[in-house]
């Protein structure tokens, strides 16, 4: 038999691996992040562990918890699970990721804790208001339902839209002006600015040679990323490549190091998606 042109003889073409988990998504484009950061928060951290998935679409009604992101595990389990967090310490505690915060100092690991409750349960928070308060018809022109046909399009965003201003007023930030939330936003951003600014000036003659790829620096200065890691790039991420959140994104380029910080993770670990245009 002729050999296969392209295959050398004797050797073994390694199969592609075979996907861990489905994780789903509200977003049916699959080549740039996504509008909701805990879906790209659990692609990062599943890219980083080296863990395989496939993307579908998918439907709060099918969702555990309700919410998106959620997977589906491809073993014997069958298993549906909600919470990016969670599906990420189901994976540690089956050894097939790594706990990245079991060797931190208690102060550290406090730090990241800290960090990563202001970007989730403050800042996401924040940027709902930008993008429903301020900007709801950039949500159902070009948000992550602009696939629906008109009609259809204009009363589910009108839903949501209501939805999420009545949700906003009881957990705290709809009450609030759009000066005030300027104004916490601006004191936030240039918090992980700093951070980031901080961590960067450690790596500062890491990238040396003439043309190489500048590696990632990890928002808390060490030479691994921590969970904090994974929330922050998927909130920053996803604001950069998304039309809905004007103001935001100016206060995230008015900060040089955030920027970068961005990018290059981008770079290492989504070559395969389109540029952040940056």
């Amino acid at each position: 038999m002729a050999k296969e042109e392209g295959k050398e003889e004797g050797k073994k073409v390694a199969a592609p691996a075979q996907p861990r988990l489905i994780l789903y998504s509200f977003d049916k484009d699959n080549t740039q992040h996504h509008f909701s950061s805990f879906v790209t928060k659990l692609q990062f951290r599943l890219r980083y562990a080296g863990i395989t998935y496939e993307s579908a679409f998918g439907s709060r009604p099918q969702a555990p918890k309700g919410k998106i992101p959620y997977v589906r595990f491809l073993d014997d389990s069958n298993e549906l699970m909600g919470d990016s967090t969670l599906v990420a310490k189901r994976l540690i505690d089956a050894g097939e990721m790594e706990d990245l915060n079991a060797a931190l100092s208690p102060e550290v690991r406090a730090h990241d804790l800290c960090l990563r409750s202001m970007i989730e349960d403050n800042m996401y928070f924040l940027l709902l208001y930008e993008r429903w308060n301020e900007n709801h018809k950039a949500m159902r022109d070009d948000g992550p339902w602009a696939h629906l046909r008109g009609g259809i399009r204009h009363v589910f965003v009108g839903f949501v839209f209501r939805f999420v201003r009545l949700m906003l007023y009881f957990q705290g930030t709809g009450r609030h002006s759009p000066e005030e939330i300027k104004r916490f936003q601006t004191e936030a951003i240039g918090a992980l600015a700093d951070l980031a600014t901080a961590a960067k000036d450690k790596t500062t003659g890491r990238d040396t040679e003439p043309g190489q790829q500048k590696t990632p620096f990890w928002i808390l200065g060490g030479e691994k990323p921590t969970e904090a890691d994974f929330s922050l790039f998927g909130y920053l991420s996803g604001l950069l490549v998304t039309p809905t959140q004007p103001a935001t994104v100016a206060l995230i380029k008015s900060h040089p190091a955030l920027v970068d910080y961005v990018e290059r993770i981008h770079k290492t670990y989504f070559a395969d998606f389109r540029d952040l245009g940056l």
